[in-house]
């Protein structure tokens, strides 16, 4: 969930007399947190649309958007920051780096593909990308492990799936 906060600075040589922070905070992989098909809401060709069940307001994502709005004000007043303004939170799905919808896994009952990104139930289809993580962990960018986990795939789809196609992994 993005926060924002806006600074007033003193005035002086060299100083902006405005500034603004923006924080991103993780949240948590709940299993009741889901996307699947809408069985009453149809898309333009009558398909069943997609659907995401998702609370951003639970307590701990709550804490962790106050924990960081604290932290910024804090920074801003070692800044010489003169007044702060909290921006209002915004209505909307979660923060910038989107991951889960394909969950990764051992197991085809908890996970949508598998370590090579092909799905559990339809071994010539392989999801690449930051849906597959349940989380980011520790917040980083996911750019490079996404790279690298497409890299890995690719490597298989080509080494091994061509070769023999079906499951990359028996459960």
């Amino acid at each position: 969930m993005d926060t924002a906060l806006c600074l007033r600075l003193a005035r002086g040589r060299g100083k902006a007399p405005h500034a603004s922070m923006v924080a991103q905070t993780e949240h948590l992989p709940y299993a009741d947190q889901t996307i699947d098909l809408d069985p009453e809401v149809k898309d333009a060709w009558g398909m069943p649309a997609p659907r995401m069940t998702y609370d951003r307001q639970r307590p701990n994502e709550r804490a962790r958007v106050d924990f960081m709005l604290e932290k910024m004000e804090e920074i801003g007043r070692a800044m010489g920051a003169k007044q702060g303004w909290r921006a209002p939170l915004g209505q909307g799905a979660p923060g910038a780096h989107h991951e889960g919808g394909t969950r990764m896994g051992s197991d085809p009952k908890t996970s949508v593909v598998n370590r090579y990104g092909q799905s559990w139930d339809i071994p010539n289809l392989f999801a690449m990308g930051s849906s597959t993580f349940p989380t980011m962990g520790e917040g980083f960018n996911p750019t490079l492990t996404i790279q690298a986990l497409a890299y890995m795939s690719a490597d298989a789809i080509v080494n091994r799936y061509r070769k023999s196609p079906g499951p990359l992994i028996s459960v």
